[in-house]
């Protein structure tokens, strides 16, 4: 049995060794008859029970005889690989159960009127994001696309929303990429509706964009873009005005990992041990800080048990990892802020759909027979 044995880690340690530097190797294998790609993306895992079962076999036979020993070893095998996750997975479920502690609802829905704010917060080192100021600021205000998220802000749909509220005077837009919505981002931008009064207006457009953070959008969300667009066509400017520093009412929607990394693109996956989280938090202050509104949506893996490390990921990141699955019932992927702000804040996303027909056929109609309101107003383009 011994050479068996010795023989049998070879195989799987070798080939284990290979598929977890080479992962594209199982997506060829499964390309190709199915059966080599199931069999390499069993290899390190056989590899670990073999390597945990030969540590108890080999100074056990020499005593108490192969059978006895191989039978030890494999019960040593299932109480290890059954083990092993536990002290890791009370430690993610803990920062699970943290991160949820402090979420509260408003008693009244939160108003929202006069001078606000959206912060877009995600959870990037913040030494990326100077990189990429500083980079821009050495190729003339140039930036590859990608560098860094949103650097400039534009009114996205959200912002829209906000400014067709009845009270709301302004809306400033801010994205930071530290993790941190306390200071206002250099790259902040206010915006405001202001009536149209003369024959023509320069109205910036909107930023048709429902941000893949803010989910939950009604279906009717194609309807509000249009009814904006016939407003910034027929009565309304969106301008942007000096950045405003005060506000009342802040809306903080964030999309992080806890705890936040210590190097960029490293998420606390050492061995065995606890599993950072992912995070989606929609929050509201008031104007002097105060937390009027907090909801969280977490996404915590638990190390499965028994254990296995498996291929995971799509195409473009294949790798292996220790399987996973979720802790709790609030998955960040079911977690919807758009209803969350409908609900507790008093967020209108109504719109008569005849209404908005028929001053699209207005608008349309005027439009032809003065086809030089289209170079007027950019917007007129439902």
């Amino acid at each position: 049995m011994r050479q068996i044995l010795v023989t049998y880690l070879l195989v799987t340690g070798i080939g284990g060794a290979i598929v977890v530097a080479a992962p594209t190797l199982v997506i060829l294998g499964y390309m190709f008859l199915i059966l080599p790609g199931f069999l390499m993306s069993l290899l390190p895992t056989a590899f670990l029970y073999g390597a945990i079962f030969a540590l108890a076999w080999f100074p056990l036979h020499g005593h108490v005889g192969d059978v006895v020993a191989a039978v030890i070893a494999a019960l040593f095998t299932a109480a290890v690989v059954y083990a092993a996750p536990i002290p890791g997975n009370r430690a993610t479920e803990a920062r699970y159960r943290t991160e949820i502690a402090d979420d509260m609802v408003p008693a009244t829905p939160v108003v929202l009127a006069g001078h606000l704010r959206i912060d877009h917060v995600t959870a990037q080192d913040r030494k990326q994001v100077d990189a990429a100021l500083a980079s821009r600021a050495r190729s003339g205000g140039k930036l590859s696309a990608g560098a860094i998220q949103r650097l400039d802000q534009k009114c996205d749909d959200l912002c829209m929303a906000l400014l067709f509220q009845d009270g709301v005077e302004s809306v400033t837009v801010s994205a930071d990429n530290s993790g941190d919505a306390r200071t206002l981002a250099a790259e902040a931008a206010t915006f405001r509706l202001v009536e149209r009064t003369g024959a023509s207006c320069v109205t910036l457009v909107p930023r048709a964009l429902s941000w893949s953070l803010l989910t939950g959008w009604p279906d009717a969300l194609p309807a509000l873009r249009n009814y904006w667009k016939l407003r910034l066509s027929t009565d309304r400017c969106l301008v942007r005005v000096p950045t405003r520093t005060v506000h009342d009412v802040q809306i903080v929607a964030s999309s992080l990992v806890a705890p936040l990394p210590a190097k960029p693109g490293r998420y606390g996956k050492v061995l065995l041990g606890p599993r950072a989280i992912d995070v989606q938090r929609l929050e509201i202050f008031d104007g002097a800080g105060r937390r009027l509104l907090r909801q969280t949506g977490a996404r915590p893996q638990r190390v499965t048990q028994p254990l296995k490390y498996t291929p995971s990921g799509s195409m473009e990141n294949f790798h292996f990892d220790w399987a996973a699955g979720k802790i709790g019932h609030r998955d960040r992927n079911d977690f919807a802020m758009v209803p969350l702000l409908e609900r507790h804040a008093g967020l209108d996303l109504s719109v008569d759909s005849a209404g908005l027909a028929g001053g699209i056929r207005d608008e349309l109609a005027a439009v032809l027979a003065d086809p030089a309101r289209v170079v007027e107003k950019p917007t007129a383009d439902m």
